[in-house]
């Protein structure tokens, strides 16, 4: 168990120095890049779980918008109220809004839904732009390690192996960290975009149910 233990801690400080090793040899572009990655991987993780269907849509309302009848609303605002988010709020005040016209609770329906909408996209700007920043830092880098290779050729110091490839070294890692969190980004972007059109559009087709409930509305 011990002789395990000592393994793994071996290993990790091997990782440890072997990471702290390339962002040396990358040069100083790999600190963006590298904090690129920590912002890609905090909205990845939070959007995981804040643009979930069961979140977003919960379940149990949906059951208590099909029995909707409007002498019984309590129930459906008891638990609105007590599960905040964002369906539930454009939901409650659909109902807190029905005594109102079919035109005026249209209107008031949209920009709330607009308001509410808006937090569900919450870091997929930031997402995109790091899509779209990564490979361009990670080009810097490479940019940067070809004029360090093409200064030390115009100095006549091809004999220096070694500084050859320190700049050898920050062209190509700079350009893989560049991409090996752009792509990611770009999929997540791309996936939670997808996802969130989605939500928003199955939202929109359950609050016209409601609405045309309300309202007595034939919907074609």
């Amino acid at each position: 168990m011990i002789n395990f233990e000592l393994k793994y801690i071996m290993e990790a400080d091997l990782n440890m120095n072997s990471f702290l090793l390339l962002m040396e040899k990358g040069g100083f572009t790999m600190i963006p890049i590298f904090l690129c990655s920590l912002i890609a991987l905090t909205i990845i993780i939070e959007r995981m779980f804040t643009l979930r269907r069961s979140k977003v849509i919960p379940s149990v309302l949906l059951y208590m918008l099909q029995n909707f009848t409007k002498n019984n609303v309590k129930p459906i605002l008891d638990y609105c109220t007590g599960h905040k988010n964002t369906f539930s709020s454009i939901v409650k005040t659909l109902i807190m809004n029905m005594h109102l016209t079919n035109e005026e609770t249209a209107e008031i329906i949209k920009i709330t839904g607009r308001q509410e909408t808006s937090s569900l996209d919450r870091g997929l700007f930031m997402l995109e732009l790091i899509a779209n920043v990564a490979p361009l830092l990670g080009l810097l880098g490479t940019v940067l390690g070809m004029i360090d290779i093409f200064d030390i050729i115009s100095r006549g110091s091809m004999g220096q192996a070694e500084a050859l490839s320190a700049g050898i070294a920050k062209a190509l890692i700079t350009t893989v960290a560049g991409l090996v969190v752009g792509i990611p980004s770009l999929a997540a972007y791309t996936l939670f975009s997808r996802k969130l059109d989605r939500l928003i559009s199955e939202m929109d087709k359950q609050i016209t149910y409601l609405h045309s409930r309300i309202y007595d509305i034939r919907i074609e």
